[in-house]
């Protein structure tokens, strides 16, 4: 099995393995009855449940025939795959978990030829150290179901189970974890029920009828898994080789990439830290931060580059005027740099100045005795040297001086309300400038009564 060892190496490295790969992944304590489910039936992806698909050489998932079929029209170099990311589900070390699917692998090897389908479990946060795999396997004229483990430690321990000739062979191949005895186990049926190949242990207590291997993984660490085929030197038609039937029990519902922080509910301070929150697939390790002030007309970037984690502290730029319909945007991408999902907040304000009294709704008495007109800004010290303060009454859109000459920004206005003859609807609006008079800032209110 030395080709399938180099593969899982350059896997390892950042060559990814073979083609449909998943990322199931449970939280702690939550364990729902429902399996996460995928029969393929529709022909089409769903993209809640799977990510991008990816290439390498001339390998190519698609979903047709009721199934996700693997097929190599020319081979492009001695390996050939392409993946496709699950990022629907996720597992735990303290839960009980298993996920299966129906392979089938009708292709005739001879030589140097070689293809497989299966399943490998490793940990999210460090696909490249840990990883425990078992697949149907075709090379040399026969089929054999395979397991292997690897970890810092070492990369050994083959498990194999002979099957006899090269015919076509459908399958279930399961992969299941103890969360007591920390073992991961791997099963295959080929029609009379399920047989275990191979079991491994993943904790330095020991365990696993074959070998063992210290993952280092705490209460807190959780597993991906993927489903893939592979090939070398082969053409393989349509329904040589395919899975069918995904199934992944003890698991949550399926987590793609959401923007939780902005929300939209209140306006964002200019020149504040904001704090922006999301939450992803852990498959997700890295994401690509980026705000529009235009509602998605145009993008510009909250940090350089990628960033791990699910948060980060934006510091908030100073428009000329408040901008609403402002957005933030989050893609994730995997530890190899594939996108695995996005997302949009929902439309909020960035604040650079508003009126904080009167507010909406509000009954202002009319006449000399005075309204005291408050407001806040943010961001505009020390550019703010003076404001103006206006005011509009009814639907006229007229906006008169609501004082012969400018204010101090820095405090509050004393306003001596106009008297109409009846009750009318107004509102405010201040102006901020700069020591040469340039504006700087404006700030309306919200509609108030004056009586």
């Amino acid at each position: 099995m030395k080709t399938q060892q180099s593969l899982l190496n350059g896997l390892m490295v950042g060559v990814f393995l073979i083609c449909f790969a998943v990322g199931a992944v449970l939280m702690p304590g939550q364990i729902f009855a429902q399996p996460v489910v995928d029969d393929f039936n529709d022909n089409v992806k769903n993209k809640v449940l799977w990510g991008p698909d990816i290439r390498v050489g001339k390998g190519v998932v698609t979903e047709r025939n009721h199934r996700l079929e693997y097929t190599v029209s020319t081979p492009g170099r001695s390996e050939d795959y392409a993946i496709r990311d699950l990022i629907a589900s996720q597992g735990t070390y303290t839960e009980n978990w298993e996920v299966q699917i129906d392979a089938f692998n009708g292709t005739r090897t001879s030589g140097s030829k070689g293809s497989s389908v299966g399943m490998e479990i490793f940990r999210c946060d460090n696909r490249a150290d840990y990883e425990v795999y078992g697949e149907l396997y075709a090379a040399s004229g026969g089929k054999t179901f395979y397991g292997e483990i690897w970890s810092p430690d070492g990369w050994d321990e083959v498990q194999t189970a002979d099957l006899s000739g090269n015919l076509p062979l459908k399958s279930s191949i399961r992969i299941s974890f103890d969360s007591t005895t920390k073992v991961i186990t791997l099963d295959y049926d080929t029609g009379g029920g399920w047989i275990q190949f191979g079991s491994f242990g993943i904790s330095a207590a020991g365990g696993g009828d074959d070998y063992n291997l210290d993952w280092s993984m705490g209460d807190s660490d959780q597993f991906c898994i993927d489903v893939y085929g592979w090939s070398e030197d082969m053409i393989i038609g349509s329904g040589k080789i395919y899975a069918d039937n995904f199934q992944a029990t003890g698991v949550t519902a399926p987590v793609a990439t959401r923007v939780l922080q902005p929300d939209g509910v209140a306006p964002v301070p200019a020149n504040d830290l904001c704090p922006v929150s999301w939450e992803a697939p852990l498959v997700a390790t890295q994401f690509k931060l980026e705000y529009s002030m235009d509602n998605g007309a145009t993008w510009k970037a909250m940090v350089p580059g990628l960033i791990p984690g699910r948060s980060y502290d934006w510091q908030v730029p100073v428009p000329p005027i408040n901008k609403r319909n402002c957005l933030v945007k989050i893609t994730g991408y995997n530890q190899d740099g594939v996108k695995i999902g996005k997302d949009l907040s929902a439309p909020f304000t960035i604040e650079v100045a508003s009126i904080t009294a009167p507010v909406e709704g509000e009954v202002v008495p009319k006449g000399p005795a005075g309204y005291n007109v408050g407001w806040i800004t943010n961001g505009l010290f020390p550019k703010m040297s003076s404001a103006q303060v206006f005011y509009t009454l009814g639907s006229t859109g007229i906006w008169k001086k609501a004082a012969g000459a400018m204010v101090d920004p820095f405090s509050n206005f004393n306003w001596d309300v106009p008297s109409p003859a009846r009750p009318i609807e107004a509102k405010l609006k201040v102006v901020f400038k700069d020591a040469s008079g340039n504006k700087v800032a404006t700030a309306i209110s919200s509609v108030f009564r004056i009586e």
